[in-house]
Parts: C-alpha cells; structure tokens; sequence
C-alpha cells in the first residue's frame, strides 16, 4: 500500500490528447514538473499496468519500477520511482 512520504514528490497525472503527442511536448512538460520537485529525493508517479508507451517514456526520464502496485477501477496501477 502506498503511503505519502515528505522525502517524495508525486506527479499525480500527465495526459496529452493523441493530436499532440511526438512533439517533444510530453517531454517538456515532466521536466518541468521534475524542475519543479527538484529538492526532493524521489519522485512518483503510478502507471497504468499495459501502458507501454508511457512506461518507455518514463523509463527514458531515469524512472524504474519499485514493485508497488495498486487496484483502480480502471485498472492496475504500478508505481514508478526517480531517485537523485
């Protein structure tokens, strides 16, 4: 189960519609968010189980899977970890 810590920052969401993908906009935007949880020592953020496309991107970024997941109504979500 997951549970909020003061040493990480969470990206709660990141959605781009279909028309604005592969323009490096997806890109710009978590750097920003990272910029922005820069004094953090990790940062979150949970990914829809199957999303293979958001998992190589968030891989690409230097995020990896710490074996936590959790049940949603719309599916399984895995959570991802960015660490300094």
């Amino acid at each position: 189960e997951y549970t909020p810590s003061a040493r990480a920052g969470e990206i709660m969401a990141l959605y781009l519609l279909r028309d604005f993908q592969d323009r490096g906009l997806g890109f710009q935007l978590m750097k920003a968010a990272m910029e922005e949880l820069n004094k953090m020592p990790q940062i979150i953020l949970w990914v829809l189980e199957g999303n293979e496309r958001a998992i190589r991107f968030y891989e690409s970024l230097g995020f990896c899977f710490d074996g936590a997941r959790r049940s949603e109504a719309y599916g399984t979500e895995l959570r991802m970890i960015w660490a300094r």
